[in-house]
């Protein structure tokens, strides 16, 4: 197939996705199917990035009027708590994208910006439990809105701290470990037993949480695309060289999503041919093949043990997930990019 057409595929797909989407959206623009910000916080953006900008603004305005009790906090009706920074990033991300700026307000971003720690990482909250580690997802998260709201001082704090988190590595390239210890820059070795899913991937394992080095391949080449500082560049490709070295049967994991956008990403600045591959057998395999005939994509079981404990993700968050995550590989894979 050429390149062209798995373009074509991939947001042929992520139209579905976002019909399936539309299908389930109430005329309130609530989400008829599942309760909590759970299944909304990544449908916002979904519906942005693949043109339902009319039902992304319905689904905005419920957010504004329901589940917003101060700017920059975000608590769904049925939910019991906050749902944390990671949610919070994808809704102002959709809003800014949007031009709401009721919900993307001078309050929210003020209020955004204090979860970045001293170190350069953004933290999952605001309490002092919630900053003892940082997590390289939610740094990837917050320096993208860096670079959304041109904060550019901050997305490259939030960079450079990821080029330490890879350079720390004690043993690459078999393991990465995720987590940082808020207070000695270290990366977190020590922790419970039964945790090893949650807190590093390794090359023998086929089931993990493969999106963590995928989000960071694909912040470090954007930040690479606004600066030009290849040290953001060196270390997205260490990374890629690691994932590539993962178990073959790990694209039959959802969790390999955001390799494919990461690997898409680095693409576009490299326009290294194996950056492609590696986004295209994840949009082809991870993505595509599990589809359902409706458009939408099946509730998906995420493990927090080595035991297999953990929750289920809903149909509507993973199939918001897989939609976005479609066309930002299809963004990324429309032009051939010159060779760096």
């Amino acid at each position: 197939m050429s390149a062209d057409a798995k373009v074509t595929r991939y947001l042929r797909a992520a139209r579905k996705g976002a019909d399936w989407i539309e299908s389930n959206q109430a005329p309130n623009g609530s989400l008829r199917s599942d309760v909590g910000l759970g299944p909304i916080y990544k449908t916002t953006y979904a519906l942005v990035i693949a043109g339902r900008v009319d039902a992304a603004w319905r689904l905005m305005d419920y957010i504004a009027a329901s589940c917003m009790p101060e700017p920059g906090v975000f608590r769904a009706p049925g939910d019991s708590d906050f749902g944390g920074f990671y949610q919070v990033s994808y809704i102002l991300r959709a809003a800014l994208c949007l031009g709401r700026f009721d919900v993307a307000s001078p309050a929210a971003w003020s209020r955004l910006y204090r979860y970045q720690h001293r170190s350069g990482g953004f933290c999952a909250g605001l309490r002092p439990a919630d900053r003892r580690q940082i997590n390289p997802v939610d740094t990837c998260m917050g320096g993208w809105l860096c670079l959304y709201t041109a904060r550019l001082d901050r997305a490259v704090r939030a960079g450079d701290f990821l080029v330490r988190l890879i350079r720390n590595q004690p043993r690459m390239p078999e393991r990465f470990y995720f987590h940082t210890d808020s207070r000695t820059g270290r990366c977190v070795t020590a922790f419970e037993p039964g945790t090893d899913v949650c807190h590093y991937s390794a090359r023998n394992r086929d089931k993990q949480w493969f999106f963590v080095t995928g989000a960071i391949m694909g912040f470090l080449a954007d930040l690479f695309r606004a600066t030009g500082n290849r040290s953001y560049l060196r270390a997205a490709t260490k990374l890629f060289a690691y994932e590539k070295g993962m178990h073959p049967r790990s694209f039959a994991w959802s969790c390999k999503c955001k390799v494919g956008w990461g690997a898409a990403l680095l693409y576009s600045v490299t326009g290294d041919a194996a950056h492609r591959s590696m986004a295209t057998k994840v949009a082809d395999t991870t993505l595509l093949k599990p589809q359902c005939r409706d458009g939408g994509w099946k509730t998906l079981w995420f493990p927090l043990s080595d035991n297999g404990d953990g929750f289920d993700v809903s149909a509507m968050e993973i199939t918001a997930e897989f939609t976005f995550e479609l066309c930002e590989i299809a963004k990324a894979l429309a032009r051939v990019p010159p060779r760096r």
